[in-house]
């Protein structure tokens, strides 16, 4: 008779196997995480659409921590370049300044002061009023900053399997020149031994001829005599 368990019981078995899984390997694989399930009577269908819905929340909460990071991100180079800007409007406004003072020619540092301290103010207006993001803007820049990264991995890949290809072409070609060169060389081994030998063999054909046709000679004045 196969016993039966309680929602909280089944909820405590699960919780205590999940810790010794983590205490005997670091974690639990989904087939071992099934098969525990099983064990409680938990059917197969409802152990996937909750492991289904805790990969998404896993996911999810993924995309918004990333989301955060590129928000904190951006605000710190928002206000580097704030602070660089009123840097620079300082150092040329003081500029423009001494050289109205020593020009004499009337005052007029203030208007170009003014023009560029109404852009100063709008950034600044503009950096303070930025309130944080919300979790569909975080997930947004998420998304976008995936996107951008797949695409950059995917170039990078594309540029990395021209260059292997390359690689290989150039590879082979030289092992084509390097075999070619070796035939040649083989080739012109054999044409030389071939040459040599029918040198040899001419060369002794003759001395075997002139040598017969000098005592075939000797025979026939002995046999005049």
């Amino acid at each position: 008779m196969s016993a039966a368990y309680s929602d909280a019981e089944v909820k405590e078995i699960l919780r205590r196997a999940l810790e010794r899984g983590a205490e005997d390997e670091g974690q639990l694989s989904h087939a071992e995480l099934a098969a525990a399930a099983a064990e409680v009577g938990v059917a197969p269908e409802r152990f996937e659409a909750a492991a289904a819905e805790v990969r998404a929340q896993r996911e999810d909460a993924k995309l918004l921590e990333e989301g955060r990071a590129i928000a904190i991100t951006k605000r710190k180079r928002r206000v580097r370049d704030f602070w660089q800007h009123v840097g620079t409007y300082a150092v040329v406004n003081a500029f423009l300044f001494g050289v109205d003072m020593l020009s004499g020619g009337g005052t007029w540092w203030y208007w170009p002061a003014m023009g560029w301290g109404l852009a100063v103010a709008l950034q600044a207006l503009g950096l303070l009023g930025a309130g944080e993001p919300d979790e569909a803007e975080l997930r947004r820049l998420a998304k976008k900053r995936r996107k951008r990264l797949a695409k950059k991995n995917r170039v990078h890949g594309a540029r990395q399997e021209r260059k292997r290809r390359k690689e290989r072409v150039a590879d082979a070609e030289q092992r084509f020149e390097a075999a070619v060169e070796r035939g040649v060389a083989a080739l012109l081994d054999v044409a030389a031994r071939g040459i040599e030998t029918a040198l040899v063999d001419r060369e002794g054909a003759s001395r075997g001829t002139s040598a017969e046709t000098g005592f075939g000679r000797y025979v026939a004045q002995e046999k005049g005599q």
